[in-house]
């Protein structure tokens, strides 16, 4: 089995690395693209703004800290909705 998994990981490694790199590099620019943006920072900027939902702190970034405990949160919520609604 491990002979196998060697096999396997050192024959795609060579195709799979550059492939994966360039795609997340892309998504990383256009992260970035999207972060940068004016309106990404009109709560901060402007105190009349009455949208904060295109804040970037209020958009689900997988990198933020609390994006898995309040997924979790959201997961508990649904499910006891759902036993109340039966």
């Amino acid at each position: 089995m491990d002979g196998i998994s060697v096999f396997v990981f050192t024959t795609l490694e060579p195709f799979l690395k550059p492939i994966l790199k360039s795609s997340t590099a892309s998504l990383q620019s256009i992260s970035t693209e999207v972060i940068d943006n004016h309106d990404q920072y009109e709560v901060f900027n402007d105190a009349r703004a009455s949208d904060p939902t295109h804040s970037f702190l209020s958009k689900d970034h997988f990198n933020l800290i609390l994006n898995e405990p309040a997924g979790q949160l959201a997961k508990i919520i649904v499910v006891r909705f759902l036993i109340f609604v039966r």
